[in-house]
């Protein structure tokens, strides 16, 4: 059911987004990456230490941290529990993972700009990544019956974890990787092949630890349900060339698991 939900937001949310950004006017000049070749070799060996790092660290999570703070309801393991133990389990990935991306831009000398960081049409980057997000919360809460999960501390530490998983997670694959392999071997495969690695990659540890009960299969099934919102997030990032607006729906996309029962 949730890959069939899945392919449907990215039928929909395909064309919304692409009103969206017309009724902004939006009209970014392509992120300029010099030496495409090294620069998409670069981005794809770096994916090893991205991938390698966050199963090491779901790893440590359900073997030790997880069974140790006994948080089997926690957003970590899969719950909708949310406080400061999720914080720091996702600052320990975060602060490991940000700067491997940081020595290998400064060491190949890419600027900011290169990954979508840059405060051009910032107020529009905010309104479509807000409007997109928006949208998508209130179709998934009328899927729910609006049946809101209400106010709690709980709400309010996701808004913050969230903020920051989508942020990072928006940096690593959508501006930093994606771009790269954009320029290298065009849109349409740049697109697709960084949806397929975030899906199959990055999501299959988390749902072998959590979703799946290390189920293989069930892991693999869940990774592809994440393949059609990386398709979106990564069209969002097309369209804006601008890793706002996709941290702010990936924010918003991932909130809305815990708005709604």
């Amino acid at each position: 059911m949730d890959f069939i939900l899945g392919a449907v937001l990215l039928i929909v949310g395909v064309p919304i987004v692409y009103l969206l950004s017309r009724a902004l006017k939006l009209r970014p000049k392509p992120i300029s990456i010099s030496d495409p070749k090294r620069e998409a070799t670069h981005a794809l060996w770096m994916i090893v230490p991205f991938v390698a790092v966050a199963a090491i660290w779901r790893t440590f999570l359900y073997f030790i941290y997880v069974p140790t703070f006994h948080l089997g309801d926690h957003f970590l393991n899969g719950g909708q529990t949310v406080d400061t133990y999720d914080l720091l389990a996702y600052l320990l990935l975060y602060v490991v993972e940000i700067p491997l991306l940081a020595i290998v831009l400064r060491r190949t000398r890419q600027k900011l700009g290169s990954i979508g960081i840059t405060r051009a049409n910032l107020g529009r980057m905010l309104a479509l990544g807000l409007s997109s997000g928006v949208i998508y919360v209130l179709v998934s809460g009328a899927l729910s019956s609006f049946h809101f999960t209400g106010l709690s501390s709980s709400l309010f530490y996701g808004l913050v974890l969230l903020t920051m998983v989508g942020f990072a997670e928006e940096v690593i694959w959508r501006g930093y990787i994606q771009t790269r392999l954009i320029v290298r071997v065009g849109r349409l495969k740049g697109l697709l092949v960084t949806s397929l690695m975030f899906a199959f990659l990055w999501h299959f540890p988390v749902a072998f630890y959590t979703e799946a009960s290390q189920n293989i299969l069930g892991a693999l099934l869940y990774a592809s349900e994440r393949f059609f919102p990386g398709v979106l997030l990564g069209y969002i990032m097309i369209r804006s060339q601008n890793i706002i607006p996709s941290s702010i729906f990936h924010l918003l996309y991932d909130w809305s698991t815990l708005l709604w029962k």
